[in-house]
């Protein structure tokens, strides 16, 4: 029984782990891609827009728009 808890904590935090992974990546690429785009734009401060995008992507479902409504 010990045995099958620990299996279950293992595997959460495995997949736990690998969505983190991937939401960085992609917030990584997202942030990078936005970034760009503001700076191509003339928007002022690109880097921290581009950072600010990074960091709110990781809010599900609103944190993309939250993060594109400042530089508009």
């Amino acid at each position: 029984r010990a045995a099958g808890v620990v299996d279950v904590a293992r595997t959460v935090g495995r997949k736990a782990r690998t969505y983190l992974l991937t939401q960085t990546c992609v917030s990584l690429l997202s942030g990078l891609l936005q970034g760009t785009f503001v700076w191509l734009m003339g928007v002022e401060m690109a880097v921290a827009w581009g950072m600010l995008f990074f960091l709110l992507n990781y809010i599900p479902n609103i944190g993309s728009t939250l993060a594109m409504i400042p530089p508009t």
